[in-house]
């Protein structure tokens, strides 16, 4: 059997690791490779970019910024974390990926949500060149906080918190899954 280049590559922290725990089959024989490790900042993501990168993906996923956003790496300016984030889409683009950036989804945590709104704002203007995927907001509730159906611990998305993921990314991506299923 050829080892063929994986169709994405989804590097992010542990909202995306999880992602494989709760919808096994969204990753079952399309091509798609999970780098999400759990508590990682954009600046951890940068230096492990190289290891999604050698096994030249068609899309990176790139779904950063909660856990700098919640201060796991120190206190970070939102400018710091958004020249993180295009240093990885630049990295992606130079390697020959095309880019999928998500955008920080929403927590539980009123104190976050001006930050991850601003946030949002600014990656929506960084990914004009390419494929930007509102994860905010298929899920948050009116209040701009998650819906905490679909995000039950207020942080990390449940079953049906990557459901709707996966919905919002087939109709902001549909090229990704046409790959996925030549």
């Amino acid at each position: 059997m050829l080892n063929r280049a994986p169709i994405a590559a989804f590097l992010g922290d542990s909202i995306t690791q999880f992602w494989q725990d709760y919808r096994p089959i969204f990753w079952s024989g399309n091509g798609f490779l999970n780098y999400g490790v759990s508590g990682e900042t954009s600046t951890q993501m940068l230096n492990r970019i190289a290891l999604p990168l050698e096994r030249k993906p068609r899309f990176l996923h790139i779904l950063a910024g909660t856990n700098d956003v919640a201060g796991n790496g120190g206190d970070v300016s939102d400018e710091y974390v958004l020249g993180n984030i295009a240093a990885l889409a630049t990295a992606s683009r130079s390697a020959g990926a095309s880019v999928i950036l998500g955008s920080i989804p929403p927590t539980a945590y009123p104190q976050l949500s001006e930050r991850i709104a601003h946030l949002n704002a600014a990656l929506r203007l960084l990914a004009r060149e390419d494929i930007y995927v509102d994860y905010h907001r298929a899920l948050a509730s009116d209040d701009g906080l998650c819906d905490r159906v679909l995000i039950p611990d207020g942080v990390h998305p449940g079953t049906q918190g990557y459901e709707v993921m996966e919905l919002t990314l087939r109709e902001a991506a549909p090229s990704l899954f046409m790959e996925s299923s030549k």
